[in-house]
């Protein structure tokens, strides 16, 4: 059981390590909190949220498999080397792929025009709730752009070493 446990550890230190050092992984984390949050406006299915959580799960899977790549590709790839280059952008041209994959998935499941009228309606409703959500905007804004420094500054964090 402590080996089943450990393993949890291992796969939230890397996660941990994707969002410290990858803004691109905190572009994507909050994108998915977003999308969560505004998904209960629309009137999903169950077949309709299960596409959406496997198509975030994917992507943030996809950012953290070429977060993995990149970190061995520059250990062992110190000098320039062509081979290197196309791993390199070949990870990043699939986790664009995804992506893009996702945004046709988002057109579909957030087209009702019902959905858009309930966040409007909820929002104008609630004012705390707005000021709530455009207080989450700086917050994520934030958390996107100067996390990094917060976690070398506040953390043991240096440099991208978690």
């Amino acid at each position: 059981m402590r080996k089943f446990l450990r393993g949890f550890k291992f796969a939230f230190k890397g996660i941990l390590y994707c969002i410290k050092n990858e803004r691109n992984m905190r572009i994507h984390t909050v994108a998915m909190v977003y999308v969560l949050i505004f998904a209960r406006f629309f009137q999903f299915t169950r077949t309709e949220y299960a596409i959406l959580i496997i198509t975030i799960a994917m992507v943030l899977a996809a950012e953290a498999f070429n977060t993995s790549l990149e970190r061995i590709a520059n250990k062992f790839g110190m000098e320039y080397n062509k081979l290197i280059e196309a791993a390199k952008d070949t990870a990043a041209g699939a986790v664009l792929i995804l992506a893009i994959g996702a945004v046709g998935v988002a057109i579909a499941l957030f087209s009702d025009a019902k959905g858009y009228i309930n966040i409007y309606n909820y929002f104008m409703g609630n004012p705390i709730m707005l000021a709530i959500l455009a207080i989450s905007i700086i917050i994520a804004l934030i958390y996107i752009i100067f996390l990094p420094t917060i976690c070398r500054r506040f953390g043991k964090t240096k440099k991208g070493i978690d």
